[in-house]
């Protein structure tokens, strides 16, 4: 049987998982799916009017799902979004069915997530608008039966992106 492993890269907005995710899928030299990357090339089709359209929104999900699984019915990938347990565990039940999911979640006290998104939002115009609200206080974190690594990435990463990286590949 194929082994196959999906690392998911996850963690409340501003995170930094989104800095993380290119890291460790240029470490382990596997693709990388992104759900902010997928909706930014439907909004670029789309225009930008349309970022706030939860329709938008949901089927942005939906193919982020669906480039996950075909992707690892082919092989490793990474991939990163907020998921949160309550709202995204049933979504990863098919990729668990084809694949070895590994999370690595990415944590730091929800103040500094919160400052780092408004930066964000203020530096890059396509990601506020795309996330046009202040993201909940609240973040409920995967609480999946597979490995999960916890990184702080409050000031760099700890443990380190080499020990990620081993984590991922074990």
């Amino acid at each position: 049987m194929l082994y196959v492993m999906v690392a998911v890269v996850t963690g409340r907005p501003g995170a930094g998982k989104s800095t993380l995710a290119p890291l460790i899928a240029s470490a382990l030299g596997r693709p990388l799916v992104t759900r902010d990357g997928i909706k930014e090339a439907m909004l670029k089709e789309l225009g930008m009017d349309m970022a706030g359209d939860r329709g938008l929104a949901l089927r942005a999900t939906e193919a982020f799902f669906t480039e996950v699984l075909r992707i690892a019915s082919l092989g490793d990938v990474v991939a990163e979004a907020a998921f949160q347990h309550g709202v995204w565990a049933s979504r990863l039940a098919p990729v668990m069915e084809v694949a070895e999911v590994r999370v690595v979640l990415c944590e730091v006290p929800a103040e500094l997530a919160r400052s780092r998104w408004e930066e964000r939002a203020r530096r890059d115009p396509v990601f506020a608008a795309m996330h046009p609200d202040l993201p909940a206080e609240e973040y409920e974190t995967p609480a999946l039966d597979v490995p999960t690594l916890r990184v702080d990435t409050s000031d760099g990463y700890k443990p380190g992106l080499a020990e990620v990286a081993a984590f991922l590949r074990s």
